[in-house]
This record gives C-alpha cells, sequence and structure tokens, in this order.
C-alpha cells in the first residue's frame, strides 16, 4: 500500500494545482516512510522544482562545492550530514570528508530552522572540545581515535535520538528547497 499510496502523490504534484500543496504537505509527515519521500516528490514537482538535486550534483561536480549558491550549500551540507549518520553513524560523518563541513551542516540547520536536529548536531560536534573538530581530515580522525579509545559508545546516545527524532530530515529539507525555490531552479 506504501509504494502505491507513495506514487499516487508523487504524480498528484506533476498536475502543479496550487490546491494541491496543502494535502501533500501533510502528507511528508506519514509515518510510512515510501509515502512520506512520494508526498515530498509531489510538493517538490508541483513548485516546479523536480529534478533540482540532478542540477545540484551537475553544478557541484563542474565547479565544485564553492560553484553551489547559499541555498544550495546548505542543502548539501544537510544532505551529506544525514547520508553519513544514517550509514554509519557520526563517527562515519566525522571521519569522511564532509565531517570537514561541520560548521556549515550547523548553519545549515539554523537557516532550516531546526532546533532538535541543530541540538544534536551540535552536541556530537561538542565532543571534539571547545573548538570542535578539525576541518583537516587527518587531524580530525586522529581526534577521533582518541575519543574512542576512551568511550567505544561516543555517539551513541546522540545517535539514537537523531533516529528518533521527530524532525524528519526529508520534510526540513523539502521545506528549505520550497521557501528558496528561485535558489533550486
Amino acid at each position: 500500500m506504501p509504494i502505491a499510496l507513495a506514487e499516487a502523490l508523487r504524480l498528484l504534484g506533476h498536475h502543479r494545482m496550487a490546491e494541491d500543496r496543502p494535502f501533500l504537505q501533510v502528507r511528508i509527515r506519514s509515518a510510512h516512510p515510501r509515502a512520506a519521500r512520494g508526498a515530498a516528490e509531489g510538493l517538490l514537482a508541483s513548485f516546479g522544482l523536480e529534478g533540482f538535486t540532478q542540477r545540484l550534483r551537475e553544478t557541484k561536480k563542474q565547479g565544485g562545492y564553492d560553484a553551489l549558491n547559499s541555498a544550495q550549500k546548505h542543502y548539501d551540507d544537510v544532505f551529506l550530514l544525514d547520508a553519513e549518520v544514517k550509514n554509519g553513524g557520526f563517527a562515519q560523518y566525522f571521519v569522511n570528508c564532509g565531517g570537514g563541513q561541520w560548521r556549515e551542516a550547523v548553519a545549515a540547520f539554523e537557516a532550516m530552522n531546526s532546533q532538535a536536529l541543530l541540538e544534536i548536531v551540535r552536541g556530537a560536534v561538542a565532543k571534539f572540545g571547545p573548538d570542535g573538530p578539525s576541518k583537516d581530515r587527518k587531524e580530525r580522525q586522529e581526534q577521533l581515535a582518541k575519543l574512542v579509545r576512551t568511550q567505544d559508545k561516543l555517539f551513541d546516545d546522540l545517535e539514537q535520538r537523531y533516529f528518533k527524532n521527530r524532525e524528519v530530515v526529508e520534510v526540513l529539507v523539502t521545506n528549505f528547497v520550497i521557501n528558496n525555490a528561485d535558489s533550486f531552479r
């Protein structure tokens, strides 16, 4: 059922009718992740924003991160952090290249008015001390290794909070993209 519902919601958005947007907006908070993603895709399509991720990737591929505008950078920073945390937790995020952009990710969550996720990310950053993790990947990896040697479950509580959080990243970024539509066309 959620697969069919997701496809129906996605297709509904392709009609680009303003009166469908409130219906889709409610559905992006669905307890069924597929249905929520379908509603998010439909909502983006209703604003003519389908394919924005491909455009963003192409811009980044051709000109690097600095070729993105401010709103696109915010989207990219949150998307990267979320993907890394969902794949391997905060340790994976900080070990990989994206972890060097934690300041930008914090700024992105602030720009998206995310309170709960922002607090969790700041909690992960605080584990590194008052200056946070190094921008330098090798140094950051050494910092993380020292922390993990003394606390093998360093991020467990924060990750549990992240995954149980009611602020769904897909909803957050969908609303952000719609509110900054001109930056994503």
